[in-house]
């Protein structure tokens, strides 16, 4: 099993802190009763984060998991943990 790069797990977990304060300012937003148009502003940045931080982890599993698995000649295991690392990451 491999696990993520120690440059792209601390990028990560900034950018999930930097979540982690959106999603507070959110529910502060909602608490507060601002316009809905703001908080949709907001949530809609959310899910941006979100899924940049997914593209993220999908690159580097590409590079190592699935070419790990490419490198061995395992072309099939290759295509299934990219199948399953898209399902997952897509549903």
């Amino acid at each position: 099993m491999t696990y993520l790069d120690e440059d792209v797990q601390k990028d990560i977990i900034t950018r999930l802190n930097r979540i982690e304060g959106q999603v507070r300012g959110v529910k502060k937003m909602i608490e507060e009763q601002t316009d809905c148009e703001s908080i949709l502003i907001q949530v809609a940045s959310l899910r941006a984060g979100l899924g940049q931080v997914g593209r993220i982890v999908l690159d580097d599993h590409l590079r190592t998991c699935v070419m790990d698995c490419v490198n061995k000649g395992e072309g099939e295991k290759a295509l299934a943990k990219l199948a399953r690392a898209l399902d997952r990451l897509l549903k």
